[in-house]
This record gives C-alpha cells, structure tokens and sequence, in this order.
C-alpha cells in the first residue's frame, strides 16, 4: 500500500529527527577530522565516493502536467555528478519515463 509505505517512511524520518546520532557523528567527525589536513580530508572524501563503479537514482515526477514560473514544463529530465563511474538517472514525468546514463 503506498500511502502505508508513506506513512511508514515519515514514522522513520521522525525517529531519525529526535535521535543523538547526529549529533554524535558531527562530533565525533569534527573531533577527527578537525586537525587533518585538507589533503587528507580530500583524500577521503575521494575515496568514499569511489568505493561504488555505478549508481541508480530513482525520482518520481509530477504524473499531471506541471508548470514552472508560470510556464508550462514539457520535458524534464535528471541528473546529477557523480565521481564513481556509471550513473543512471531514472525519472518519471506524465507518465513516461526517461533514463539517463553519465559515465566519468
């Protein structure tokens, strides 16, 4: 049931908003990444990223017409960067779906 799964996802977000755990990683992070130099912290977010070779992200679109500032949208389309290789970008838009591919 979608709206369940809705419902079910917000239950989690509001947890998830009351919880130390975000706090104790900024902490934590701030504790050890505070010193280092920016070359290491570089270094580690590169690392991070690459540790995937493709990604898939899924987003839903307006299933009706839509407009932006007034005028009305007749394609979209999404993407993003992405360092770890093979992106796809899938999106639905009034009823179509368009997938994009990005490879780095």
């Amino acid at each position: 049931d979608p709206i369940d799964a809705v419902w079910q996802c917000k239950s989690r977000v509001d947890e998830i908003k009351v919880s130390p755990a975000f706090h104790l990683k900024k902490v934590l992070s701030d504790a050890i990444f505070g010193n280092a130099p920016d070359t290491v912290l570089s270094a580690e977010i590169l690392h991070a990223m690459n540790q995937s070779t493709c990604m898939v992200s899924n987003v839903i679109g307006p299933s009706q017409e839509a407009a932006l500032g007034g005028y009305d949208i007749s394609d979209l389309n999404f993407t993003t960067a992405y360092v770890g290789g093979l992106y796809f970008g899938v999106l639905t838009f009034k009823g179509n779906l368009r997938i994009s591919a990005i490879l780095d």
